[in-house]
């Protein structure tokens, strides 16, 4: 067996950003019903928990999600999981995948901060959910109903076996590109530092799955007109809570109808892929 050493050049004009995802079109925003978690073991209250549903999520593939979550005055802390919107079986309903916590810190409502994360099924689900870590407000105050825009949802395509070569698995990876480009490696998501710069040397880990990914590059006005008319909304439920013109039972109740927006199958998504250089070894 012979060494081989080859160099992948991405350039940013060349239009086959395509083959390193794949959008996926279609998701359905639910809410679903789910236990408080307050540190408590034993919760009698149940609250709904955002979530996006989509046709299936497969095993042995890899996706990519990008979406933003508006801001509250209070602290967001989100579970983010796998799991089945409607169960069919007990399996199915006690199967969940916990995928990575994010905390959103309390500040301006009208802000609204970005969230992506690279994920791989360990089972087929069809739902991707963001459990909120309840507060004692929520209990006494009122119920927090979070909102957020999906924006993205792909499945990373592999760009080895359909650029590099078919079933190649590389023993040496360097990687040169802007500080932060986001990567998926054998499923796992990586970030190039500051250096732009990401090597793997050492023969231990081979790469059998490589690809780049890159948030939406521009979008039409469909998000941006539903985040502004959302913040409208709730300013106005606000203020006229802190006027006297309505209890906090009224304005809750109101909140609680705004829901998320899935922005999936806009046409908005025309990605643009950063450039970037791959060079690679692999055994012959």
């Amino acid at each position: 067996m012979s060494y081989v050493l080859g160099q992948y050049n991405k350039n940013k004009n060349v239009a086959d950003d395509n083959i390193f995802m794949t959008l996926i079109t279609s998701g359905t925003p639910r809410r679903r019903q789910g236990g408080g978690d307050t540190g408590v073991e034993s919760v009698s209250d149940i609250f709904e928990d955002e979530c996006i549903q989509i046709d299936n999520l497969n095993t042995n593939k890899n996706y990519y999600f990008h979406g933003k979550i508006k801001r509250m005055t209070s602290t967001q802390t989100f579970y983010i999981k796998l799991v089945n919107y409607s169960p069919s079986t007990v399996e199915e309903e006690d199967a969940e995948q916990y995928l990575k916590t994010v905390t959103v810190s309390k500040g301006d409502p009208d802000e609204w901060v970005d969230v992506e994360f690279i994920f791989t099924p360990l089972l087929n689900f069809d739902c991707i959910l963001f459990e909120l870590k309840r507060t004692v407000d929520d209990y006494r105050t009122e119920t927090r109903y979070p909102l957020i825009a999906y924006e993205e949802l792909s499945e990373i395509n592999n760009i080895i076996s359909s650029r590099i070569t078919d079933g190649a698995k590389l023993i040496k990876v360097g990687v040169q590109s802007r500080p932060g480009l986001l990567m998926c490696i054998n499923g796992e998501e990586i970030r190039t530092s500051r250096t732009g710069i990401y090597e793997l040397k050492n023969g231990v880990i081979t790469v059998s799955f490589f690809s780049v990914c890159s948030a939406i590059k521009e979008g039409d006005s469909t998000m941006t007109d539903w985040i502004n008319s959302v913040d409208e909304q709730i300013n106005e439920i606000i203020r006229e809570q802190e006027a006297g013109e309505i209890t906090t039972e009224e304005a809750e109740s109101r909140k609680a109808a705004i829901n998320s927006n899935c922005f999936f199958g806009s046409s908005k998504q025309a990605r643009s892929i950063d450039s970037f250089t791959l060079d690679y070894m692999y055994l012959e």
